[in-house]
């Protein structure tokens, strides 16, 4: 079976695999003129990715090597992508994309791949049930110790995160297409 090159940017990749995507909508910015670069970056990295090859003078080949990718921390990231003839620079798109963690590169090791939002809620049941690790209390919330809270703040925290929890849930499910999983209650007069 062929590979066939997707058109547009991934909305994820795995760390050490190799990414390529066409851009073939830029006919504004030929590519005889013009070169394509995509900056990605998330809290702790930067990255910047030039197209390498050019399809024709509109359409662009942007490749990441395997190599390249291994060296990416699993997370979420924003990207821009930017044109620039020398003179004039535009940034053309932007939008967010997610790296997976390559579970083969672990070496057998746990993946922890929960959300912040999980790892605090996790925390914040094991405080409650008196089974926290040193870890979980030594996580902070608002700037205090999860094992320096009163077990009202706990309890306030708690359903915070859980609400958060939940919000990811859902935004994820909607964006693998699948429904929210919420029921609409509507009422007829």
């Amino acid at each position: 079976m062929a590979y066939t090159i997707p058109e547009g940017e991934p909305e994820f990749f795995i760390s050490g695999d190799t990414v390529k995507w066409t851009r073939s909508d830029l006919t504004d910015y030929p590519s005889d003129t013009w070169t394509l670069t995509y900056e990605f970056y998330n809290a702790s990295t930067s990255e910047t990715v030039a197209a390498a090859q050019y399809l024709t003078t509109t359409a662009y080949l942007i490749t990441i090597p395997l190599a390249t990718t291994a060296a990416y921390t699993a997370g979420d990231y924003k990207w821009n992508a930017r044109v620039t003839d020398g003179t004039e620079e535009f940034t053309i798109d932007f939008g967010t994309f997610t790296i997976k963690s390559d579970v083969a590169a672990l070496g057998g090791a746990a993946l922890d791949d929960r959300t912040n939002t999980k790892k605090v809620l996790d925390a914040l049941d094991a405080m409650m049930l008196g089974k926290a690790s040193k870890d979980q209390m030594g996580y902070t919330i608002a700037g205090r110790r999860l094992d320096r809270l009163l077990p009202s703040e706990l309890i306030l925290w708690r359903d915070k995160y859980s609400r958060m929890y939940q919000s990811e849930l859902v935004a994820e499910r909607i964006k693998q297409g699948k429904s929210s999983g919420r029921k609409v209650l509507v009422r007829f007069k």
